[in-house]
C-alpha cells in the first residue's frame, strides 16, 4: 500500500580509491599542458584513480559500508539495491548491483539494478527509490553512485583524461519522522546526445600507459557545448523546482550540483542568485566522477548539513539528462 509518511536520505556514505594523481602527472606523461592550466580551466587539482583490482561494485561497496555505519538501519532492512553508474562490473550482465548485494553477503530476498543516466545517475536513482518507497514498493532502499571512469578515457588526450576520477557515494532512502523530499524536476533532451558520449577509438592509451585494444570506447566530448548546456539545463531545471515548490532560493542552504566544472558551478551560482558559499565543491579533489559525484560530495559534506537544513541535488549529464531535487535534511 502507497505510504503518507515523509520520505528522506537517512544516512550516506563514500569510497575514493587510495591512489591519488595531481596535475603534474600529465606533464610527466608528456601532455602539452600544465598544472595551472588544468585548475584554470576545471577547478581540479587532484583525483583519484582505481588500483587494476578494484572493480566499481568493489568502490559501491565501501560507500554503502560508510553509509550502514553512519545510520540506523543496518543492511539486512534493506529492500532493493539501485546502482547508477556509466560504467559497471559487466558489459550486459548481472548488474552491478546484484554484485554489491553478493559482496555485501545479503542473503534475503533484496530487489537489485543498475540504471545509466550518466552524471545524472545517481538522483534519478533517488526518485526511483522514493516512488518505490512511497508506492508500498519497500520500506529502505540502497542508492548508489559509482564509477570508474579512468578506464574510459583514453591517457592521451588532454581534452578529457584530466578532467575524470573514480569513486563512489551511496544513501540509505526510507522512511523519516519529518521533512525529506519535498519536489523533483528532471528530464533530458535527446537531441543533445551527440555532444558528449563514447565512441570506438584507435590508438588509446590506459592509464598504466599499455595501448587499449583496437576500437575500444572511450569518453569523446564537446566541451564548449557541454559547458552551455549543462549551464542552461540546471538553471532552467532549478527554476521550475523552486517554483513548483514555491520555494524562494534565499531558502536554500545547500547547493550539491554534479562536479563537473568549477566554471559551470559558479556561473549556475550567479545566475540563480544564490551564494557560491552554499554550494558544496569538492572537484579540486576529486575531480568528474559522474554518477559518483552528487552522493561523495554529499557524504564528505554531511557534518555541515543540519537536520531542518533545505538542501537542493542536481545532476546534469550526457543524454543530454538533468535531474534536481529538493529535500529537508533528516
Amino acid at each position: 500500500m502507497p505510504t503518507n509518511k515523509c520520505i528522506g536520505v537517512i544516512s550516506v556514505g563514500h569510497f575514493l580509491p587510495h591512489m591519488c594523481v595531481a596535475n603534474d602527472h600529465f606533464v610527466s606523461i608528456g601532455l602539452d599542458t600544465s598544472p595551472e592550466w588544468i585548475e584554470s580551466r576545471s577547478g581540479i587539482r587532484t583525483r583519484h584513480i582505481a588500483s587494476d583490482n578494484q572493480a566499481t561494485s568493489d568502490l559501491a561497496v565501501g560507500a554503502a559500508e560508510m553509509a550502514f555505519k553512519n545510520g540506523p538501519i543496518s543492511s539486512n532492512q534493506i529492500d532493493f539495491i539501485i546502482v547508477a553508474t556509466a560504467t559497471p562490473d559487466h558489459i550486459g550482465f548481472p548488474s552491478t548491483a546484484c554484485l554489491v548485494q553478493q559482496k555485501l553477503g545479503l542473503t534475503h530476498s533484496v530487489e537489485c539494478l543498475d540504471i545509466s543516466a550518466a552524471c545524472s545517475g545517481f538522483t534519478y536513482a533517488l526518485s526511483l527509490a522514493y516512488s518505490k518507497i512511497h508506492s508500498g514498493m519497500g520500506q529502505y532502499g540502497l542508492v548508489i553512485g559509482a564509477e570508474t571512469l579512468s578506464r574510459l578515457v583514453d591517457w592521451s588526450d588532454r581534452r578529457t583524461c584530466i578532467l575524470f576520477g573514480d569513486g563512489a557515494g551511496a544513501a540509505i532512502v526510507g522512511t523519516v519522522d519529518s521533512g525529506g523530499f519535498i519536489g523533483f524536476n528532471q528530464g533530458a533532451d535527446g537531441n543533445c546526445s551527440h555532444i558528449l558520449n563514447c565512441l570506438p577509438t584507435e590508438n588509446a592509451v590506459q592509464f598504466s600507459g599499455k595501448p587499449y585494444p583496437p576500437g575500444v570506447s572511450m569518453i569523446h566530448m564537446d566541451g564548449q557545448s557541454v559547458f552551455k548546456k549543462g549551464i542552461q539545463v540546471v538553471v532552467d531545471s532549478l527554476t521550475q523546482l523552486l517554483s513548483e515548490a514555491n520555494i524562494n532560493s534565499n531558502s536554500i542552504d545547500h547547493v550539491v550540483c554534479h562536479q563537473a566544472n568549477q566554471r559551470i558551478i559558479s556561473s549556475v551560482a550567479k545566475q540563480m542568485g544564490i551564494p557560491l558559499e552554499k554550494f558544496v565543491i569538492n572537484i579540486d579533489r576529486v575531480g568528474n566522477t559522474s554518477a559518483a559525484s552528487i552522493p561523495l560530495a554529499l557524504s564528505e559534506a554531511n557534518a555541515r548539513i543540519n537536520p531542518g537544513d533545505t538542501v537542493i541535488l542536481v545532476g546534469f549529464g550526457s543524454g543530454f539528462t538533468w535531474s534536481s531535487i529538493l529535500l529537508k535534511w533528516n
